[in-house]
């Protein structure tokens, strides 16, 4: 998948490595500047961010760019071809190490090459790579090279997660046995590759992922000021540098856009904890799965559809954005609401699991969208796709890049469950709205329907639209629903036992301004 809207995705990683090179407080950060496509300006600029940090000799900032050379800067001048490999110095300075000749950055021998030529030249106690691009949850992975803008979209291939990781075991094998395996930390400053899936493949390779659950909606790292605050104190922990880095994050985003405001959503994780966290979702799938009857969960799995969906507002989506339905869902959501309505079994391994991911979670910072006081939001993503969309083919794919993942909790069986309790028949639920009197009037087609979902636009004011989502339960056809909006919440009818409807968000017709109304 290759991130929609061309928003500015930034990959890091940063490496852990041979202890005793020097005061024992000596960093490299590696920077995989994969900017070959729409975003080579952005990566110029994130450089120049960089530069701008103030460094020390403990702290050194190599980057490999790579720029798409059929496009050009801010001053009219085509970008380089090749990839032009920079010395962060800081102070506003950077300098030319290396020129090498055009190379597919999604290639993952390049990705080892580059790892293993890092730390060869430049040793140091604490070691990072930061991966430069864009990406997507479990199914999209990272990258995505033009080369030179001569590639059309169908060719470009961009790497899967596991090849990343397998690439970054390579570089470090292949660069001695004196440097450790396991990283300080790695942190993808991509979208979405803040998820399960994800994160889980790299447990056993670094000490630290860090990652956003949410789209990079274009601010990317805090460079300037994480790094200067890494050069002031290079002895501080991981852990340290994860806790930093949030705030410097946070400071940066929570101002920078108005999807920034309302939906950023940002993760660091500890990966020691990640297995607990696996085995208590494998708990959980364990005690779903036993619950089936002749294959079948328990009322056409009613309450598990209710809690994908109201995992909202879902994962990989703009303020502007409204009417798509996401592969990816909030894990904290998704539980809490088995907590609250699942059997008493279920609901204590849901709470389990939360528990398991709130203790590996070093800190989290997201969007105003993302209340934790109503939506429990953990800023941490799994694939959760709308019912009627999962198929074997998108199964299939899941038992591919998402292995790992499946292999230990049984994500994948939970998703077949769904799957097999969706309706055999297509939820049609028609909808009117009667101008000046705020109402929605719905009225579902077909027979008695297990899941349904869908997101209505109304003028509830002269300046602008509500937008809601609604859910239904199992509904009968030809029954009709009628909402009225009050300017706060949705008021039902007689059938208020059957619908919910969840405001989302208000916005004026020209969505320069956005009000969060999330908690109403």
């Amino acid at each position: 998948m290759k991130i929609r809207n061309l928003v500015l995705s930034v990959c890091l990683i940063v490496m852990s490595g041979c202890g005793g090179c020097g005061s024992g407080n000596t960093w490299t950060i590696f920077v995989y500047g994969h900017g070959d496509h729409n975003l080579s300006g952005s990566l110029m600029a994130d450089i120049n961010k960089m530069a701008a940090a103030t460094l020390t000799g403990d702290v050194k900032v190599i980057v490999a760019a790579d720029f798409d050379s059929s496009a050009k800067d801010s001053t009219g001048t085509p970008f380089p071809t090749g990839t032009t490999w920079y010395s962060i110095t800081g102070g506003g300075e950077k300098t030319i190490i290396r020129n090498v000749e055009e190379q597919n950055l999604d290639d993952p021998t390049v990705l080892a090459e580059a790892i293993k030529y890092v730390i060869g030249n430049y040793p140091s106690d604490h070691y990072g790579i930061i991966m430069w691009d864009h990406g997507g949850a479990w199914d999209g992975g990272f990258g995505g090279d033009t080369q030179d803008g001569t590639l059309p979209a169908a060719q470009v291939r961009g790497m899967t997660n596991v090849e990343v990781r397998d690439a970054i075991v390579k570089g470090f094998s292949s660069a001695g046995p004196v440097f450790k395996p396991v990283l300080d930390f790695i942190a993808f400053d991509t979208c979405l590759l803040g998820s399960a899936e994800a994160a889980y493949l790299f447990r056993s390779i670094t000490n630290i992922y860090i990652a956003n659950a949410e789209l990079d909606f274009g601010a990317g790292w805090n460079y300037t000021d994480t790094l200067t605050a890494l050069a002031a104190k290079p002895s501080m922990t991981p852990v340290e540098f994860a806790t930093m880095e949030l705030e410097k994050w946070d400071a940066l985003h929570k101002t920078a856009s108005n999807d920034d405001l309302l939906l950023r959503s940002h993760t660091s994780l500890d990966t020691s904890k990640i297995d607990i966290f696996a085995a208590a979702m494998k708990d959980l799938v364990i005690a779903i799965e036993a619950t089936k009857s002749t294959g079948v969960l328990p009322s056409n799995g009613d309450v598990y559809a209710r809690a994908s969906a109201f995992a909202l507002p879902s994962y990989g989506k703009t303020a502007a954005s409204k009417t798509e339905n996401s592969k990816y869902r909030d894990v904290g959501q998704f539980l809490r609401y088995l907590v609250v309505f699942a059997p008493a079994d279920i609901s204590a391994k849901a709470q389990a699991a939360i528990d398991a991911t709130s203790a590996m979670q070093i800190g989290r910072d997201y969007g105003t969208l993302r209340d934790p006081a109503s939506t429990y939001q953990l800023a941490f993503n799994i694939a959760l796709p709308e019912i009627s969309s999962i198929t074997d083919e998108l199964l299939s794919d899941y038992a591919a890049k998402a292995g790992d993942w499946t292999a230990t909790t049984g994500w994948k069986d939970f998703l077949s469950d769904l799957k097999a309790s969706a309706s055999a028949e297509v939820p049609n639920p028609n909808y009117s709205i009667v101008v000046g009197t705020k109402t929605v009037t719905i009225v579902p087609s077909g027979s008695s329907l297990t899941f349904s979902s869908m997101e209505v636009l109304k003028d509830n004011f002269t300046t602008g639209f509500n937008y809601g989502t609604t859910n239904f339960g199992k509904i009968t056809a030809g029954t009709t629903y009628t909402m009225i909006w009050d300017g706060m919440t949705w008021k039902l009818g007689i059938q208020a036992a059957d619908t919910t409807v969840l405001p989302w968000f208000y916005t004026n017709a020209e969505l320069d301004t956005i009000t969060s109304n999330a908690n109403n």
